[in-house]
């Protein structure tokens, strides 16, 4: 009778982990490939609600600043303004713009403002955000005459976030009325 030894392959004690599965280098390898892409998709969605979170606080903020610049143009628009009727058409009161000093000096409608925005009208704006408006007069273009009045304004918005102070935008602005104003008044 012959031998069937060609069946009977004998068992390496390195095959036993490969036996049912896989082996326990394999185990420890694939947990910690699933570990790794976990803790990054954690780290990565954190990030990107921090990105998101920022582009809403920046919204608000601008929101604010826009309801501030409305708030100064309507300023600026009804000072010494007087609305026309049917008979007689709209026109500035000069003389009442001369004595408050508007045609010298545009400071004395406008003024330095400091305040925190409300958290009723954006619900992301905390208590820690405060916005500053400073006002500066100069002349135009830079004109250094004593003839040339401080009618233009500087206007510069800087807002105070988690510690930091933040110019967040400035521009240049005169009131309609001054281009009535009488020369030299």
């Amino acid at each position: 009778m012959k031998k069937l030894s060609y069946l009977y392959k004998p068992v390496k004690a390195s095959d036993l982990f490969f036996i049912n599965g896989f082996g326990l280098i394999e185990l420890v390898l694939s947990s910690s490939i699933l570990v790794i892409i976990v803790l990054l998709s954690v780290y990565f969605t954190s990030l990107r609600q921090k990105v998101i979170r920022n582009a809403y606080i920046t919204n608000a903020i601008g929101n604010e600043i826009q309801r501030d610049i409305e708030n100064i143009r309507s300023i600026m628009w009804r000072n010494s303004y007087i609305p026309g009727d049917l008979s007689k058409p709209s026109s500035y009161d000069t003389k009442s713009a001369v004595t408050s000093g508007i045609c010298r000096d545009i400071r004395n409608i406008l003024s330095t403002k400091e305040w925190s925005p409300k958290s009723s009208r954006n619900k992301i704006i905390k208590d820690n955000i405060k916005i500053i408006r400073s006002v500066y007069s100069g002349r135009p273009l830079g004109i250094q005459s004593s003839n040339v009045d401080n009618s233009l304004s500087k206007i510069n918005y800087i807002v105070e976030y988690d510690g930091k102070q933040i110019e967040w935008m400035n521009f240049h602005i005169n009131s309609e009325v001054h281009s009535w104003c009488p020369p030299g008044s």
